[in-house]
């Protein structure tokens, strides 16, 4: 009897073995598939992932040929490139409710913005975070647990597409650096509001970074929530000019009488 026990036993941890082993060497491809089907899902764009490396041991995970195609209606194939971003994950947290991101380094993304239709490419994909996901598949993805520490975005280059006056150029896009995606209140933040706080963030700096070569009274055909973040980028600017001179001043003005073009009853202090 104790015999059968010991063999059973024995059994049972060969197979609970074999699986472990069975998992860590297909976590690549785990991820690869995670991150192109709740990409799509999520953001509501065609998501591919060429590949992804997980290092157990280094806690690492490295995603190769990150392609984010364009929202419905848009012409351009993709709305972000990147050739490679390198991650630090609590491994031991894939298994668990809420995935733990120390930190997401993206170097060189490749970015376009395109105006259509009186918005933008990253415009429409806000507002699609920032609304309940309908479909069900893609709630459930959204509202998976997730906690990222850090993301940095450096040495990124923006295509303005879609607005005659700008022809193909491209500006740099500056480097930005994200930490503050933890709620106040210390809960878990989903995936979904996760992506909704870092494209918000990005699609700031990518239109601060646009005014350089579109001019800001074309700029208010994107809305009201485009404005806000021409605002809030401008006040940032307005913030660091105080040291510098008057150039921040005269800039904020503009926007401040930009602003009142579209929400008309702005006051300052607004």
């Amino acid at each position: 009897m104790k015999r059968k026990m010991v063999i059973a036993a024995v059994a049972v941890a060969v197979v609970v073995v074999v699986g472990l082993v069975l998992v860590a060497s297909n976590l690549d491809k785990i991820i690869k598939i995670g991150v192109e089907k709740g990409g799509t899902l999520v953001l509501g764009v065609p998501t591919t992932l060429e590949k992804a490396t997980v290092a157990v041991r280094e806690g690492t995970v490295g995603l190769d040929g990150l392609v984010l195609g364009s929202p419905e209606g848009f012409a351009e194939p993709s709305m972000f490139e990147l050739a490679h971003a390198h991650t630090t994950v609590d491994i031991g947290s894939l298994r668990k409710e809420e995935l733990v991101i120390h930190e997401v380094i993206i170097d060189g993304p490749k970015i376009t913005l395109e105006f259509a239709g009186g918005t933008t490419n990253w415009g429409t994909v806000l507002e699609r975070l920032e609304r309940e996901p309908k479909d069900e598949e893609a709630k459930q993805k959204s509202q998976k647990k997730l906690r990222v520490d850090r993301i940095v975005f450096s040495n990124g280059k923006i295509r303005i597409a879609g607005f005659p006056v700008a022809g193909s150029a491209t500006v740099p896009l500056p480097t930005l650096e994200i930490t503050d995606l933890a709620p106040a209140d210390g809960t878990s933040q989903t995936v979904g509001g996760v992506l909704a706080d870092v494209i918000r963030s990005l699609y700031k700096s990518i239109l601060a970074a646009a005014t350089d070569v579109v001019p800001t009274e074309q700029i208010e055909k994107l809305g009201k929530e485009a404005f806000a973040a021409v605002g809030d980028a401008t006040a940032t600017a307005k913030e660091a000019g105080e040291a510098v001179g008057e150039a921040a001043k005269d800039a904020t003005e503009k926007a401040k009488g930009l602003l009142r073009g579209v929400l008309p009853g702005l006051k300052d202090e607004e």
